[in-house]
């Protein structure tokens, strides 16, 4: 006999028995086999292959295999223990004082758990030392009440609802990180986080809302008596439920518009010291990547307050926002220009490289030279989106405002250059290895495609932009008297060449793409696919969309060049092209997305033809709050309409009229 069996116990499990391993005989599993994951065996009677022989041996090895195998899970299991000791120190409680805390703020005081040591795999983790210290209240994992479970459920709606419903373009590929930074964006952001809250509160409010109405349409058509009975307690319940949501959504709003206040005041204070400590040594340089991230934080919480009024249709003041955003921006772009010497060998631009640069975590010099791909960080892809968010604002915003677009002087800069006939802008190759160098590539990664967040190319945004700068122009220097047709048909025929030659090729490429469909590909390109979703839901091809907004950039173009004549037959013709575009739109998610072409196309419209814009408004829409902008423009043809019938002749007319018939500056977007 083995002489170190003699002060083994005989009462252990046949496992470690057979393992050679001291045994805690804990049942029904030992701390042992627990801790290697392998099967634990307690019985009275010798187990069969315990033969001291083949079988024996045997049974040994496939121990063995088990345990190195189960190696990898282990690990695993124990990086899950080191998330949950991670996630216990976090608050989530939601102070709204001087000195609250962010809903996933790390509790003060709690450091966060390291990285557990390796353990030997044939071997269990040691037991802790007993402590008599208490354990901290931050470490309890106790269910949260029901304010901060509310706020979790509502941050979970605007993830998977709300967004998406409000940019159905936005479809990173798995590659390129997903929405990932949007998550992290709500939780490191309290403005944006609550506005967020606040927009899932309406969205929540609506569908109460449109229940409550089904429910008092199907008790006007007649029920049994038990069936009313029920049905108007469902009704109250709703009415309840509805204003409880709008309750929440006035104080998460109150909670965001109170964080930006912080913020703005922080960015203001900031910029007061810099100014009096910087005696010209350049000591406010120091922070500047701080300060950089300080006011795109403050941007996008903007940004968010816009679509929230945007949605809910507060359109008195939206202007006074988007001035607020666009004059940040400039001010972020001005003050983060660089000088040639001191660009990113990588860098192509001045000021946007600068600034993408400076918000990633890795060292500049890291992908110089094209040497390594460098990925995109939270902070950079949340500021992308913003930005390609603003840019559309003020390009299709100073349709209505009559004025060339703020940021028309950084376009150049910031907007991925086009190629092609049908001005595509993506970054399709057939190489494989370059194809993921692109997604990578700083400056590739850190130019515009607004296609990705608003579904509409570049082409047609720059194309509109040139339209309203002529469009400006010609207001000017009409009221100047120094007009000409000359130079204006000189200053359009550019334009309009140029655009509709990239709506025939785009045409084309849209009649081809049925019978000439690819399979879906790598991940690579997976965002392309516009079919592919996991919602089941009808979404808009990027081109179709383009397609129609190029359309209305056309009709518009054409007013501008010919002055208001709906009857002429270049504007007649694509009015009613876009017409039958937008007739054959899907859903009402689709025609969101076209309002301000849909508004435009509108007002051009014959008599004959309102029913028909009357129609698919309602049909489509139905009235909803979540299609403000679509029912909005609705109104603003409703008045064109009428101010045209009473006043006849409407040579003097144009769209920046149209566009402020309702007494205020529409916001299509």
């Amino acid at each position: 006999m083995n002489i170190f069996s003699k002060n083994r116990s005989s009462a252990g499990c046949w496992t470690c028995r057979l393992r050679r391993k001291k045994c805690d005989e804990a049942r029904p599993i030992c701390d042992s086999c627990a801790a290697l994951d392998i099967e634990c065996l307690y019985s009275e009677e010798r187990p069969a292959w315990m033969d001291n022989g083949n079988r024996q041996r045997a049974m040994a090895d496939r121990l063995k295999r088990d345990v190195k195998d189960r190696a990898a899970w282990r690990r695993e299991k124990r990086f899950l223990r080191d998330i949950e000791k991670g996630t216990a120190t976090i608050t989530l409680g939601e102070k709204t004082g001087a000195g609250g805390t962010h809903i996933f703020a790390v509790a003060p005081g709690v450091a966060q758990a390291p990285a557990a040591a390796a353990e030997p795999d044939d071997q269990p983790p040691p037991n802790p030392a007993p402590s008599s210290a208490p354990v901290p209240a931050a470490l309890s994992m106790s269910p949260p009440n029901l304010d901060e479970e509310r706020d979790l459920n509502l941050m979970m709606v605007y993830l998977d609802y709300v967004f998406p419903f409000l940019y159905p373009f936005c479809r990173p590929s798995l590659l390129s990180s997903g929405r990932g930074w949007l998550l992290v964006l709500l939780m490191k952001n309290k403005a944006v986080f609550h506005s967020a809250l606040s927009l899932s509160s309406f969205f929540m409010a609506v569908v109460a809302t449109t229940n409550l109405q089904q429910q008092k349409t199907l008790n006007a058509s007649g029920h049994g008596s038990e069936e009313e009975d029920a049905s108007t307690a469902n009704a109250d319940g709703h009415s309840a439920c509805l204003t409880a949501m709008l309750s929440e959504l006035h104080k998460q709003q109150e909670l965001s518009l109170r964080e930006l206040q912080r913020a703005i005041t922080a960015i203001r204070d900031r910029d007061y010291n810099n100014n009096n400590s910087n005696n010209g040594s350049g000591t406010a340089k120091i922070h500047s990547a701080e300060h950089l991230a300080e006011s795109a934080r403050v941007l996008e919480s903007i940004l968010q307050l816009l679509s929230f009024e945007c949605v809910l249709q507060r359109l008195d003041s939206w202007h006074v926002h988007l001035e607020a955003a666009l004059s940040l921006f400039e001010q972020i772009m001005i003050e983060n220009s660089t000088d040639s010497a001191e660009q990113d060998l990588t860098s192509k631009n001045d000021s946007w490289s600068s600034i993408m640069n400076q918000l990633s975590p890795f060292p500049q010099g890291l992908g110089s030279l094209h040497l390594a791909p460098v990925p995109f960080s939270s902070d950079q892809a949340a500021l992308k989106f913003h930005v390609s968010l603003l840019l559309f604002m003020d390009i299709v915003t100073s349709t209505t405002v009559e004025k060339p677009p703020r940021l028309l002087r950084f376009h150049q800069e910031l907007v991925r250059p086009l190629t092609g006939t049908d001005g595509a802008e993506n970054k399709k190759t057939d190489d494989p290895a370059q194809a993921m160098y692109n997604m990578f590539n700083p400056y590739e990664n850190a130019l515009l495609d607004m296609h990705e967040v608003v579904g509409v190319s570049n082409w047609v945004l720059l194309a509109l932009t040139e339209t309203a700068a002529l469009a400006a122009w010609k207001k000017e220097a009409a009221s100047a008297g120094r007009l000409t047709i000359s130079e204006l048909m000189a200053r359009a025929a550019p334009i309009e060449a140029n655009l509709r030659r990239r709506l025939a090729s785009l045409e084309i490429k849209i009649n081809t793409s049925e019978s000439e469909k690819s399979p879906a590909g790598s991940l690579i390109h997976a965002h392309e696919h516009e079919a592919a979703h996991i919602d089941g839901a009808v979404h808009l091809s990027v081109d179709i969309a383009s397609h129609i907004w190029g359309l209305g950039v056309l009709a518009y173009l054409l007013v501008v060049i010919n002055g208001w004549q709906p009857a002429a037959e270049a504007i007649r013709h694509t009015a009613d092209q876009a017409l039958l575009e937008l007739a054959a739109l899907p859903s009402a998610t689709c025609l969101r997305v076209a309002a301000w072409p849909l508004c435009v196309v509108g007002c051009l419209a014959t008599y004959e033809q309102r029913p028909l814009y009357r129609g698919m408004v309602g049909q489509i829409c139905g009235g909803q709050l979540l299609f403000g902008s679509v029912i909005e423009a609705l109104r603003i043809m409703e008045a064109v309409w009428a101010a045209q019938d009473l006043q006849g002749n409407t040579a003097d007319w144009d769209f920046g009229r149209c566009f402020s018939v309702l007494g205020r500056r529409a916001f299509l977007l």
